[in-house]
């Protein structure tokens, strides 16, 4: 099973996870970050290749568990600190040897893994809250930037539109802040992806690539940063 990195305080995510057999470690709350994003993993945490994750600074105590898993760790150069886009530099969306996100906010040791050539610039800086991909050139976004730089490079993108996922303390959160690839082949969903009306577009596109949709819990579907895995 996977090792997965979620924010500490979703216990019935976490939860939920684990009774799938994955190994989770939690991130906690960074006092520099605006506190209605404190915990959420996709700004603590990115994975450039499997087995490996650069991580904030401040996440020692996560770092430190993922070394005992197996997972080869990398300290990003600084911890994320807002306001945007100080917050944004490991909010990075990796696929097969493609890194997409805002390149001149990313951390160094994060693009360290990357050519120059396979780092795709994107002007929406929460890339990895805003998109998630099911497969190397298939990427679900309900952002119209991430949409954009996703199809000049090739890529099968499904569009949503914004405002039908949940984040307290904000109008609305991001689709793939509900998300994350709990393996290959599944994609988790925090919340009821069958209670939302893009579940049918979801499922169908998941289903082209091989993937199945998994929600997590009954509840409203919910940004709660990602859940990100870092060893399959």
């Amino acid at each position: 099973m996977s090792v997965l990195v979620v924010g500490a305080g979703n216990d019935g995510l976490i939860g939920a996870l684990e009774r799938l057999g994955h190994t989770v470690v939690t991130v906690e709350p960074f006092a520099g970050l605006d506190p209605r994003i404190g915990s959420h993993a996709d700004l603590y945490v990115c994975s450039p290749q499997p087995g490996v994750a650069v991580i904030a600074p401040c996440q020692y105590r996560a770092a430190a568990e993922l070394r005992k898993l197996g997972v080869e760790t990398v300290f990003a150069d600084c911890d994320p600190v807002s306001p945007y886009p100080g917050d944004v530099r490991l909010n990075a969306l990796v696929s097969g040897r493609r890194i997409f996100g805002k390149t001149s906010a990313l951390d160094p040791q994060l693009l360290n893994f990357f050519s120059s050539g396979d780092r795709i610039d994107i002007r929406q800086g929460y890339c990895r809250c805003s998109a998630v991909a099911v497969a190397e050139n298939a990427f679900i976004t309900d952002d119209a930037s991430a949409a954009r730089a996703m199809r000049d490079n090739g890529a099968e993108v499904l569009e949503l539109e914004k405002g039908c996922v949940r984040l307290p303390g904000f109008d609305h959160g991001f689709f793939a802040g509900a998300t994350g690839m709990l393996d290959r082949r599944t994609l988790g969903f925090n919340g009821s992806l069958e209670k939302s009306p893009f579940y049918a577009r979801v499922e169908s596109f998941c289903r082209v690539y091989g993937v199945s949709a998994v929600s997590l819990s009954e509840e409203e579907l919910s940004d709660v940063g990602s859940v990100i895995a870092v060893s399959y």
